[in-house]
């Protein structure tokens, strides 16, 4: 999380459960943990979906614009200062690295 003093919180929406789609894509095992070999991520993670951002006194929420359609967000962080949240996300081919200003909502 941001450090105290930040304004915002981030909010993740994640999908109830895998789907078959997940459950049957090719992987490998390594040390106990299972690994998409085409996209270089691990598999058989609950898909986070749809990031907002809330500003802690107003209690307003935004979209986080920007992030494909049908994405999984993965790996979410904050600057040290709050002002940039980062995080990769996994869509068609692999993992992207995407920043978002929580101001404006939009990530790039």
């Amino acid at each position: 999380p941001p450090r105290t003093g930040s304004k915002w919180l981030a909010v993740v929406d994640k999908d109830p459960l895998l789907s078959l789609e997940a459950l049957a894509a090719p992987e490998l095992k390594l040390g106990g943990a299972r690994f998409l070999p085409a996209k270089n991520c691990q598999s058989r993670r609950i898909r986070q979906h749809t990031l907002r951002i809330m500003h802690r006194e107003t209690g307003e929420e935004k979209v986080v614009e920007g992030i494909p359609p049908g994405a999984s967000i993965k790996a979410l962080s904050w600057s040290p200062d709050g002002s940039t949240v980062a995080f990769a996300v996994e869509a068609g081919d692999g993992l992207r690295l995407y920043t978002a200003d929580p101001a404006s909502a939009k990530a790039s």
